[in-house]
């Protein structure tokens, strides 16, 4: 099974994402956006994982959420992957606790290695992917102007889930394995 640990989101936090998604739709041409209930901040990739391995995560994620504190961000300037005549990603930025968020990523990042799970070879940018292969019309430049509003919104991130990733009915699904709170 395909895995992932990320941080959640609570509904609105999700219901905000979702209004600057739609209109950002409304600007783009073409492209494939993120179901709002898939949003969320992804601190490490796991890939194809075993049963026995998912154990050994859920008790190294136990200890991470023991150890460390729930983390407050506002929502960043928007930001962009290019591609080929497109761009490949437009996600959000985070603005607030970065430092401590990097610091949680290396010991999530340290951990999974020493139970067999190989290191991430991009550098860390935390994000939250709103959007894949887009390509906006010509009235995008005033899109600033438009979310900003929502980019004032101030959240807590206040779990680490264990999730699992899978393609049903034509549409990828996030469904969680195992919650943490952090408690630190």
């Amino acid at each position: 099974m395909k895995t992932f640990i990320a941080m959640e989101f609570d509904r609105e936090l999700k219901d905000n994402i979702g209004k600057i998604q739609l209109k950002l739709k409304d600007k783009s041409e073409k492209g494939s956006w993120v179901y709002v209930d898939n949003l969320h901040l992804t601190l490490k990739y796991l890939g194809n994982t075993t049963q026995r391995a998912i154990e050994d995560v859920k008790s190294v994620l136990g200890n991470i959420a023991k150890e460390n504190k729930p983390l407050s961000f506002t929502l960043g300037e928007l930001g962009f992957f290019p591609g080929r005549d497109i761009l490949r990603v437009v996600y959000l930025n985070l603005d607030g606790e970065t430092n401590e968020l990097l610091e949680l990523f290396k010991q999530v990042e340290m951990d999974m290695r020493n139970i067999g799970f190989s290191k991430e070879r991009k550098r860390f940018k935390p994000h939250i992917t709103l959007g894949r292969n887009i390509l906006f019309d010509s009235t995008f430049y005033n899109i600033k102007t438009l979310i900003k509003k929502e980019l004032s919104y101030n959240f807590k991130l206040k779990t680490i889930t264990l999730m699992k990733s899978e393609y049903k009915e034509g549409k990828r699904i996030y469904t969680p394995i195992k919650k943490y709170n952090l408690k630190g």
